[in-house]
Parts: C-alpha cells; structure tokens; sequence
C-alpha cells in the first residue's frame, strides 16, 4: 500500500506540475500578444506624434515666412527711404545753387546791360578820334 500511495502522490504532483506549466505556457502566450499589441499602439503612438510634429513644423514654417517677407517689405521700404533722404540733401543743394546761380547771372547780365550806352559811346568816341 505504501507504493501506491506514493504513486498516487507522483501522479498528483505530476498532474499538478502538468497544470502549472500549462498556466504558465498561457500566462507567457498572454503576455506576448499583450506585448505585441503594446508594441503596435506604441508605433502607432508614435506615428501620429511625428505626423503633428511635421504639421507643427509646416505651420511655424509659414509663420517665419511670413514674418521674414514682413520684415523683408519693411527693410525694401526703409532702403527707398534712406536713399530719398541722401538725394534730398543733394536736391536741396542743387536748388540752392540754382538759385545762386541765377541771382549771379541776373547781376552780372545787368551789370553788362547798364553799360552798354557807355560802350556805345566809347565806341563812338573812337571812331571820331580814329577819323580825324
């Protein structure tokens, strides 16, 4: 009887050590397919992280172009401006020395038409004297 007890014992342990590696086979079957599915949202996680990151970049790119054209409109505006300001001066200049010019011109023309009858008579005066 002793045997058989101890047989029995064996089958028993065996049955259980059976049962054991069959939870254990199931629990590791489990765990695969959870890790697989964590993997594929993951990946999924993932892609749609870099798909708002591309479309985030998109955006802040046309934003600095935006402003680089904004600040390139303004830089063109303060280039024409500047060059007014420099042909200004230049502008002013020459109107002034038109003006002088002109001021000179008019004293000197007067100063030649005043004495033309002086010139006149002179040359009169010369031709009588060279006549004689």
């Amino acid at each position: 009887m002793g045997e058989q007890t101890e047989k029995i014992n064996i089958i028993e342990l065996l049955m259980g050590i059976k049962a054991d590696v069959s939870s254990i086979k199931t629990d590791m079957t489990n765990f695969k397919e959870a890790q697989k599915v964590e993997k594929e949202n993951t990946a999924k996680d993932i892609a749609d992280v870099r798909s708002d990151c591309k479309r985030d970049l998109k955006e802040l790119e046309a934003k600095v172009m935006t402003k680089l054209n904004s600040i390139q409109s303004v830089q063109n505006s303060l280039v024409g401006d500047v060059d007014t300001l420099k042909h200004a001066d230049e502008k002013k200049d020459a109107k002034r020395w038109k003006t002088v010019m002109a001021y000179i011109c008019t004293s000197v023309g007067s100063m030649i038409l005043v004495k033309i009858p002086d010139f006149i008579a002179f040359c009169i005066k010369l031709s009588r004297m060279g006549g004689n």
